[in-house]
């Protein structure tokens, strides 16, 4: 199945505690499409040059075409609210050496009583 980049910035008129509201939520909706088998992994992107917060956020979407991971995206609490955009880049993965499959769970938990779990509870 085609695998896409949704790359994803914050809008203009977003503020920094309304991305911070919707953070939850963003999670929560990562970690379900990940059970569905639709996220193959997600995280923030730095400026390499500067210690400071996260620049954009990047997910790889699992999806038929494009269309389907755009509506995917357009579900993103983050993206639905007005508070990010993204772009949709098809891509192909044609080797990989990394052995790390199931990493979150081993870093973040796998039960909720974990005070490393994600997503949040509620």
């Amino acid at each position: 199945m085609p695998l896409f980049w949704a790359y994803s910035v914050k809008t203009d008129s977003a503020t920094v505690e309304e991305i911070a509201a919707a953070r939850d939520d963003h999670l929560r909706w990562q970690f379900e499409n990940e059970k569905l088998g639709n996220l193959l992994g997600a995280g923030p992107v730095f400026d390499p040059d500067v210690d400071g917060p996260p620049v954009a956020g990047i997910y790889i979407l699992v999806c038929n075409d494009a269309a389907e991971a755009r509506a995917r995206a357009d579900t993103d609490p983050f993206h639905a609210r007005g508070l990010r955009e993204y772009t949709i880049l098809r891509w192909r993965l044609n080797e990989s050496a990394y052995m790390g499959v199931g990493l979150r769970a081993a870093l973040n938990g796998d039960e909720p009583d974990n005070p490393h779990y994600y997503p949040p509870a509620g």
